[in-house]
């Protein structure tokens, strides 16, 4: 389980947290007069030395230099660097402006409103099992612990298992069956697991959709 939990940290880290501070040092470089099509350019590429040449551009004071370098320390880091992340995001706040305000209950359910209804809509028309069962999951994420993740399909079973608890028990037995479906069709090939794939999805679908209730097939 620790393991679990250090993986899906690694996760966010290099994906939304990386991205987080790209956007904050393009917005930055932009305002003191890096050229667009560069920022554009170095924003899209990511990567430590894209954000490195963008805080050049920033031109910005010491504290919110020393506090960017934190943060990319931290994205880059091995061990457990979220809090270090955000320690080091918050400390740029003040220097930088107001690009990263923090969330607000308000803002926050907001968020967490549209990224509900964005997974609903992908999730009802995804044909994919794989994308279906990804999905689904992060919408439980969502629906059952207000929780928004970016994280990468091969970390699906890390989350099945932090949904446990909240899952009625034959949904979660659901979703863990067709997740090693997914992977004994993706790694083996497996004929006989790919008729479960096209025979279950639906059943996934709907456990994604009804916060976990489903078809009590038991």
């Amino acid at each position: 389980a620790a393991k679990d939990g250090e993986a899906l940290e690694r996760a966010t880290l290099k994906g939304p947290c990386a991205d987080w501070l790209t956007a904050l040092l393009q917005c930055e470089a932009l305002h003191r007069g890096l050229d667009a099509a560069r920022a554009e350019e170095l924003g899209e590429e990511g990567g430590a030395a894209s954000r490195k040449e963008l805080l050049s551009a920033a031109r910005c004071s010491a504290a919110a230099a020393e506090a960017a370098a934190s943060a990319e320390a931290a994205v880059g880091a091995k061990g457990s660097g979220a809090d270090a992340f955000l320690e080091a995001m918050w400390a740029m706040d003040g220097a930088l402006g107001d690009q990263s305000p923090r969330l607000d209950k308000k803002r926050e359910r907001a968020a967490l409103d549209r990224a509900r209804a964005g997974y609903r809509e992908q999730l009802a028309v995804e044909t994919a099992p794989a994308a279906v069962l990804h999905l689904s999951v992060l919408l439980l994420e969502v629906e059952l612990h207000a929780h928004l993740l970016a994280v990468p399909g091969r970390l699906v079973p890390c989350l099945l298992d932090h949904l446990r608890e909240g899952l009625p028990p034959h949904a979660h037995a659901a979703l863990a069956k067709y997740q090693a479906a997914v992977q004994a069709a993706v790694v083996g090939g497996d004929a006989g697991a790919e008729d479960e794939l096209r025979d279950d999805i639906e059943a996934v679908r709907a456990i994604g959709l009804s916060k976990g209730k489903g078809e009590n097939k038991g």
